[in-house]
């Protein structure tokens, strides 16, 4: 977690660029080398939660009764992505960046899917890969949120209904 995300939660202010609605490019880029190394299958245990929405923010962000119970589903969910990811890019691996392009954004106004505060979402975002046999490869992000300055997934693959 980022120093400026440990500020905001220990304060449990809600950042300014999930109250002010910024421009989705005035955000940090999404950085996917935490992703692209679990992927690689150099993560470690617990990754899925390392490279998850945190649960603190989270927590503020749902308005429903139990987030927690929720979150906790939640990750559950990205740990079997990243295990299906990873197992389908293993023949390949180890894999390179070779470009990430921001999927369609939406800003996802308070009230709106059970939310407290609002933040926004980008869809189908693309992290295209590379190998030293100059094969390539593409992995989707189906949801990325931002709270505060950064990007944090929530759907590696598609989501769940239920």
């Amino acid at each position: 977690m980022s120093m400026l995300l440990a500020v905001y939660l220990s304060a449990a202010a809600i950042p300014e660029q999930n109250i002010t609605k910024p421009a989705v490019e005035s955000i940090t880029p999404f950085d996917p080398e935490p992703l692209l190394k679990n992927l690689n299958g150099q993560g470690a245990e617990g990754d899925a939660t390392a490279l998850f929405f945190p649960a603190e923010a989270f927590n503020q962000v749902k308005g429903i009764k139990d987030p927690g119970a929720y979150h906790k589903q939640l990750v559950q969910w990205f740990a079997k992505d990243l295990a299906r990811e990873g197992e389908r890019l293993k023949p390949g691996a180890p894999w390179l960046v070779d470009g990430f392009k921001l999927g369609f954004c939406k800003w996802k106004e308070k009230g709106s899917e059970a939310n407290a505060h609002p933040y926004w979402s980008c869809y189908k975002s693309k992290l295209k890969l590379k190998n030293v046999k100059n094969e390539s490869n593409v992995v989707e992000i189906r949801a990325l949120i931002n709270w505060g300055n950064q990007w944090f997934i929530t759907h590696l693959g598609p989501i769940p209904k239920s």
